[in-house]
């Protein structure tokens, strides 16, 4: 194995485990301890950062800045992406795949190194998902969002979980937020009478969601606007949309992440809140002085207002004097 130009390195990742083996014997000591791990553990390169991997093979980090090098990448990185990208083409074919692939990556002896791969994908995950040059897409969607006549969200699946995030809190900030699931099969029911002015919002990752598919199909015939909160710019939701917003979720788990999903959710609402100003404000404190009259959360009590307490009161009167005269008091 020769230096080659840097940057140039094969982006097959067979090729270059090829090239690897064939070279060990020619490696330095430190250079073939690095080449060795890399051989036995190819996907543990595309999770871990170079310093975690360079301490599993007992070498100093440089070495695989060095091996990257011998390969003609320009560094470490750009020899992670290759075997990245391999990493999510074996778990593309579904969830039985992806187990098959945390068994290959996780030793069941260290859940500490699982937990910090973990750690170390969704941290990846937020940087991709919320970089600097996705904020002119979330900020024109937020847009879009504030300004709607009527906003509904669908999320199925798994990406129920983001959808019923997104709705719960969208619709603390803003009026006419409505949460389409297909419970009971009402899912067209929730659709019908969108229209211009109207925003779908569609969440759904591989494997996708027919149903949610099918829904941006509906509303973006209708005339509505369809944002689109997916895992890529090809997914089959995003021709439908008028707004794509892509979610990072690599990781070495059954499922795909979704805290890179979360966190855009999160965002979003909060360029909505502050778009909807004192009325968005106002709507909050609404909804959480109407959730303490139900004594919802137990660091509160209830905080009905004045006029309602009064009226009870006269209520439970009433009725106590309508008992006296043969009728049962509600109470």
């Amino acid at each position: 194995m020769t230096a080659a130009d840097p940057g140039q390195g094969n982006s097959d990742p067979d090729v270059v485990l090829a090239q690897i083996a064939g070279a060990l014997e020619g490696l330095s000591p430190q250079l073939r301890r690095a080449a060795r791990h890399l051989l036995d553990h190819p996907d543990r390169v595309a999770m871990v950062s170079m310093r975690r991997l360079a301490d599993e093979a007992g070498v100093v980090p440089a070495s695989f800045v060095r091996l990257a090098e011998r390969l003609g990448f320009a560094g470490f990185t750009e020899l992670a992406a290759v075997f990245r990208a391999r990493l999510v083409a074996a778990g593309a074919g579904g969830y039985a795949d992806r187990a098959r692939r945390l068994h290959r990556i996780a030793a069941p002896t260290e859940p500490a190194a699982l937990i910090a791969d973990y750690l170390a994908a969704d941290r990846a995950n937020l940087d991709r998902t919320l970089g600097d040059d996705r904020v002119p897409a979330l900020a024109a969607a937020a847009t879009a969002l504030a300004g709607a006549r009527r906003v509904v969200v669908v999320g199925q699946r798994k990406c129920h979980v983001l959808g019923f995030y997104l709705a719960y809190a969208l619709d603390l900030v803003r009026p006419g937020v409505v949460l389409a699931g297909d419970a009971a099969g009402l899912l067209p029911d929730a659709l019908r009478g969108l229209g211009a002015g109207d925003v779908l919002v569609a969440v759904t990752i591989a494997r996708y969601a027919r149903s949610t598919r099918d829904a941006a199909v509906f509303a973006a015939g209708a005339g509505a606007t369809v944002i689109a909160i997916t895992d890529s710019p090809d997914a089959p939701v995003a021709a439908y949309a008028g707004h794509v917003l892509t979610m990072a979720h690599d990781g070495p788990g059954v499922f795909r992440s979704l805290t890179g999903g979360l966190a855009l959710s999160q965002a979003l609402v909060g360029l909505v809140a502050v778009a909807g100003g004192a009325a968005a404000d106002d709507r909050v404190a609404a909804a959480e002085a109407h959730l303490d009259g139900f004594r919802t959360f137990a660091d509160g009590g209830a905080q009905w207002p004045a006029g309602r307490r009064r009226m009870r009161r006269n209520d439970r009167s009433t009725a106590g004097s309508a008992g006296n005269q043969g009728q049962t008091s509600p109470e």
